[in-house]
């Protein structure tokens, strides 16, 4: 039965958006039969890139699935993010959702990368969270905002915002961290060495783009 208002909810909100908002491409602003974020010719433009691991330490890598390299339409959709575009988060999770191999990824849940309170109220709002909400509710996945980030001396740092009686949950379950972009990967790193204490199966990274060089 949830499923069922689950379904017929997202099928109205379609609809009303449609008639309120016709669908369009993003890239080259041509009008669309079916809603999606570029049209098939734009979608073209996009750079695959193949998944390639992160080392967090020696011998120990995760795995990095991304849309393309952090260039092109991919890099004007992130820098419209930038500028307190919430739309353009919602777009990159609908494209994460759908155009990853997801067939490859194991994701009980997805967390979000975190902002710190500054971030934040400069931003106006989370971009991984908006994008990790949109991947949750297409894939039919938990979403948790497990982590915590902070700012001291001597740098940005990260904490698990789960209680010890909690923890055991998250033990043996496949995390998939959430964030716009990649490009040195050092939040990245930190962040996971903080989730380790869950315990969990397996720990991946989608982003919506990231560099080649990391």
């Amino acid at each position: 039965m949830v499923t069922f208002f689950k379904i017929y909810y997202r099928q109205l909100k379609e609809i009303i958006s449609a008639i309120i908002s016709p669908p369009f491409c993003e890239h080259c602003k041509i009008f669309l039969e079916t809603r999606s974020v570029f049209c098939d010719e734009c979608k073209l433009l996009i750079r695959p890139i193949v998944s390639h691991p992160l080392q967090i330490d020696p011998g120990f890598t995760v795995p990095v699935y991304a849309l393309g390299s952090y260039n092109g339409i991919l890099k004007r959709l992130i820098t419209a993010k930038k500028y307190s575009n919430l739309l353009a988060s919602h777009q990159l999770g609908q494209l994460l959702s759908q155009h990853v191999a997801w067939k490859t990824i194991k994701c009980d849940i997805v967390v979000p990368m975190p902002l710190d309170w500054r971030e934040r109220i400069r931003q106006g709002y989370n971009p991984a969270y908006e994008i990790a909400k949109e991947i949750a509710l297409v894939r039919e996945v938990p979403l948790k905002s497990l982590l915590t980030k902070s700012q001291d001396n001597n740098g940005s740092f990260f904490t698990v915002n789960v209680g010890l009686g909690q923890q055991l949950q998250y033990a043996r379950k496949h995390i998939v961290i959430v964030d716009d972009v990649m490009l040195n990967a050092l939040a990245l790193r930190k962040a996971i060495h903080v989730l380790q204490v869950l315990k969990p199966a397996s720990i991946s990274i989608l982003v919506g783009a990231r560099s080649l060089v990391v």
